[in-house]
């Protein structure tokens, strides 16, 4: 049934007909409450692989990396850098995002605002308590639908952002090079491990953005800072 089918005022009626439909928002908003066994299995394979490489690394008896020489301030050289990198990244997805998915931001914020406008109307006319009921339902509804939205637009910038990340360490600066020693006699094996695990962490302080690494720096500079005083 439609708005105006539901509404018994004809006042009412008249301006839901300038409100969309949206049919999907009810579906949306379900969704939210229903299990999603792929989570569960998306975790439990990725504690396997923890748990599995865990046992390989400790079977095969690798080397220790050390520390280098001023790694403290190599890290924060490397940190500087990637604040830049992740200030372009996250500028690039603001527009590609905002782009991609700001019509229809606008589209269920419209919507909602015109509830709330018509059941102010039929709150100031003394409508019925269902048509009332009616309004607050679809208010009510609106707002989870946004709420949902916001969720969905942070989780799609966050693995946008990883995978952005990811790609820029694979061919640019990385963290865990600048600091440790890398030893020349050690395991191949090891060495391509250590690149992989350094590509993974990296890409995930360029995802995670700049105010994240902005908060790394400062944590890293106060030992320094105590040092000089």
């Amino acid at each position: 049934m439609s708005h105006q089918e539901k509404l018994q005022n004809e006042t009412l009626r008249k301006l839901a007909e300038n409100v969309p439909e949206l049919v999907g928002v009810r579906d949306l908003c379900t969704e939210i409450n229903m299990p999603r066994s792929s989570d569960h299995s998306m975790k439990g394979i990725l504690v396997a692989i923890v748990a599995v490489t865990a046992i390989f690394v400790f079977l095969r008896d690798f080397e220790h990396f050390r520390l280098k020489d001023h790694a403290f301030e190599e890290a924060l050289k490397t940190l500087g850098i990637l604040i830049i990198l992740a200030l372009f990244v996250e500028r690039a997805q603001e527009v590609y995002i905002k782009a991609w998915r700001g019509l229809e931001r606008a589209t269920l914020e419209r919507a909602k605002q015109q509830w709330i406008d018509i059941k102010g109307i039929g709150e100031a006319e003394n409508v019925s308590a269902t048509d009332l009921s009616y309004c607050t339902g679809q208010i009510r509804i609106l707002t989870t639908a946004i709420t949902i939205y916001r969720a969905k637009t942070r989780k799609i910038a966050f693995i946008s952002g990883l995978v952005l990340g990811i790609l820029i360490s694979l061919v640019g600066p990385r963290v865990l090079e600048e600091i440790l020693v890398n030893t020349p006699s050690g395991d191949p094996l090891q060495n391509e491990l250590f690149n992989i695990v350094d590509v993974f962490i990296t890409g995930g302080l360029i995802g995670g953005g700049s105010e994240a690494l902005h908060q790394v720096m400062e944590k890293l500079r106060a030992p320094l800072i105590n040092k000089n005083e």
